[in-house]
């Protein structure tokens, strides 16, 4: 009798241990503290660097052992390079002038003179014709002296400028084919300028086929550039807006590239150069050109000229060259732009 009432105590001690130590219902799971989790920064914030923009035609330079910049490539208005933020004083070794450089990352780490490029930006081209130029981000500061507004497909970097409003953005650039002076840190309206890659790489690669001198290169970079005019946010978008039909900006486009294909594109080496109204230092000066201005020569003298200079340093040499708009400019003081 007692072994079979032990049996029984011992039985229901079991069964007592076997279900306090069952899983708790589902009802005490969702009572149970959260556990906390931590949450993962965008991936594209992180890596997130700034960029310099290209302004106009220009070479990305490698510095060497020697303390000098040495060609690497050439880069279009409109290309954009990791900016270093870091300038540098060295010799340019084409012609061993000193000049200053900013510091990009470029598939590797280069060097772009200081007037070629802007930054930290954003690429950005210029919309809409009569774009005005401010002092300030205010209707009432327009310029009034030198640059007063900046013309159509004009390739500019846009500043950041945390300070303005919606209204105005703050932009750089420098008028390639003109004598004038470069943009810098003016305001124009917001609604004027466009930041889509569409808008920027089809005015990118209009400068580039102009000046291809392969017919077969030119014509596949012009369809490229339809395509990207094609896709654009404000040809597409915006047009009405502007009062601007889509179809003009094919038009002109391909009449752009006609009237440039028998002109050759040079860029001014020299911090200012003369344009003059006759093939002779003697001859009335009719504008004056900035290193890295783009100017088109449709014909050339074929006599060579060796100008005077001051005493110690070496006489210039070169024949005359006609501009686009007529005047003539010493080619010593010029190079060919290539791509």
């Amino acid at each position: 009798m007692k072994n079979i009432f032990f049996r029984l105590v011992t039985l229901a001690a079991l069964v007592f241990c076997l279900v306090s130590c069952q899983k708790p219902p589902a009802a005490a799971e969702t009572e149970a503290e959260p556990q906390e989790t931590e949450t993962p920064e965008p991936v594209e914030e992180a890596f997130k660097q700034p960029l310099g923009v290209i302004l106009t035609e220009a070479s990305l330079q490698e510095l060497r052992d020697d303390g000098k910049m040495y060609w690497k490539a050439n880069l279009s208005a409109g290309d954009t390079a990791v900016w270093k933020d870091e300038k540098m004083n060295a010799v340019r070794s084409y012609d061993n002038l000193r000049r200053d450089f900013y510091r990009v990352d470029f598939d590797g780490d280069y060097w772009v003179q200081d007037y070629a490029i802007a930054g930290p930006a954003e690429p950005a081209v210029i919309v809409a014709d009569d774009t005005l130029l401010y002092t300030r981000p205010e209707p009432t500061a327009v310029v009034r002296t030198g640059n007063v507004s900046i013309p159509r497909y004009s390739l500019v970097a846009l500043l950041p400028d945390e300070d303005i409003s919606d209204d105005y953005v703050k932009i750089t650039a420098r008028l390639e084919g003109t004598s004038n002076p470069p943009v810098n840190d003016r305001y124009v309206k917001a609604q004027n300028v466009s930041t889509d890659i569409n808008d920027v790489g089809a005015v990118k690669l209009v400068r580039i086929a102009s000046a291809a001198g392969n017919p077969v290169v030119r014509a596949e970079l012009v369809r490229n550039a339809l395509d990207f005019a094609r896709k654009s946010l404000f040809l597409n978008q915006a047009a009405a807006n502007h009062n601007y039909d889509p179809v003009f900006f094919e038009l002109e486009l391909m009449g752009n590239l006609e009237r440039l294909a028998s002109e050759e594109r040079y860029m001014v080496t020299a911090d200012t150069v003369n344009v003059r109204e006759t093939p002779s230092v003697a001859a009335k000066a009719v504008t004056a050109l900035s290193q890295g201005t783009t100017v088109w020569i449709t014909a050339k003298t074929k006599r060579t000229v060796t100008l005077t200079a001051p005493e110690g340093e070496e006489a210039p040499k070169g024949v005359w060259c006609k501009t686009g708009d007529g005047g003539w400019i010493f080619g010593a003081y010029i190079v060919p732009v290539s791509y």
